[in-house]
């Protein structure tokens, strides 16, 4: 569904900054991916190391593996469907129309 509020006159980044908020958390209660996700993120391992001239941060995402392995041959991408296009969206996914012909969305997989 795509929700057509339109801001205030004047009102800015800080308009969608909140709406784009509140939009996400309907959607962590209302889409059962996204919730599920999002919980996923607790499972993250960060940890960062220190050298001479410059450091590093790694992160081991045990959920990340569903999109690391997926097939990305030549074959497999071309059959799949368009996943930014609105017919393609999943029906609990909702979005935010902006100019006309944009459409802010939550996409939140694992990645």
């Amino acid at each position: 569904m795509m929700i057509e509020e339109k801001p205030e006159k004047n009102s800015g980044a800080e308009w969608w900054a909140e709406r784009t908020k509140k939009l996400l958390d309907e959607q962590k209660t209302s889409w059962q991916l996204l919730k599920i996700n999002y919980e996923n993120l607790a499972k993250i391992q960060t940890r960062e190391f220190t050298f001479e001239d410059f450091g590093i941060k790694i992160q081991f995402n045990p959920d990340r593996i569903k999109s690391s392995s997926a097939d990305v041959s030549d074959v497999a991408i071309k059959s799949r469907q368009c996943f930014l296009c609105l017919e393609n969206l999943p029906a609990e996914q909702n979005g935010l129309v902006t100019i006309r012909t944009f459409v802010r969305l939550l996409f939140f997989y694992v990645f």
